[in-house]
């Protein structure tokens, strides 16, 4: 879990001018640190101090953040890219051809940046949605490995 944050930061500390993408990224990150962590506070807390039954009510509320935070999450792309593409425009005044060439890299990489940050969103939602909903349904098992006091 340190190393996921640190490299976040690394990342941070690399692409300045990234933008609504990044922005993007750290909120769906930061829903996947908070949905394993109620996974596993549901179930410890059902398996030392409450009823092993309702070990997976962790996983449900982390499953339910989840899809909360997937559909209410909207595509940054297109913002960043347009407005990369009115900054270069404005750069080069009335030339509207040579903006445009002036452009297309800047709009590339800009691309390639996205693509790359979708996968890691795409990675951060399976990882949430898959540990939650196995908490949700093996939890009042694994609390059962905890409740070995009683």
């Amino acid at each position: 879990m340190f190393f996921a944050v640190k490299w976040h930061y690394d990342q941070d500390r690399n692409n300045e001018g990234a933008g609504a993408q990044w922005t993007s990224e750290l909120r769906i990150f930061a829903t996947m640190l908070v949905a394993l962590t109620l996974s596993l506070i549901g179930i410890v807390y059902a398996g030392c101090w409450g009823d092993r039954a309702v070990g997976g009510w962790g996983g449900a509320l982390a499953f339910l953040l989840t899809l909360a935070v997937f559909l209410v999450s909207k595509p940054t792309a297109e913002i960043d890219l347009y407005d990369r593409l009115g900054q270069a425009l404005d750069e080069e005044g009335g030339r509207p051809i040579e903006a445009l060439k002036h452009a297309i890299e800047p709009l590339r990489e800009a691309l390639l940046r996205r693509r790359d940050s979708l996968l890691r969103e795409k990675i951060y939602f399976s990882i949430a949605v898959t540990m939650s909903a196995l908490a949700w349904a093996y939890g009042n098992v694994a609390a059962g490995w905890f409740s070995f006091v009683r």
